[in-house]
């Protein structure tokens, strides 16, 4: 179901959001890849079932990261660190484009 229609997809936030994905897909798990890539399509698509699922799953796979025996903890404080200054990253280059519509459209 695509509530937006295609139109919705055609959005430059979401080319951006795809794109800080693609690039935490270098230093995380796979898991929290996915639901991260699930909360992107749910909110791009206005889908509440689909939103709520990645937000159930998400602490989900961040517990079984942070508890898992395989991964030293230096590993896991890069990819912590990393994560936090791509989404940081992401929400200014996010902000940007809001400020950038916000001036076109006044």
């Amino acid at each position: 179901r695509l509530g937006g229609g295609w139109q919705a997809l055609r959005q430059p936030w979401l080319a951006l959001a795809a794109a800080g994905i693609l690039v935490l897909g270098l230093f995380t798990t796979p898991g929290v890849l996915v639901v991260v890539g699930l909360l992107a399509a749910g909110f791009a698509l206005q889908d509440r079932a689909l939103s709520v699922m990645a937000c159930v799953f998400l602490p989900c796979f961040l517990v079984f990261f942070y508890y898992a025996l395989n991964v030293d903890l230096a590993h896991k404080s890069w990819v912590v660190g990393g994560s936090g200054a791509l989404l940081l990253l992401l929400r200014g280059g996010l902000d940007l484009l809001a400020a950038r519509r916000r001036e076109a459209s006044a």
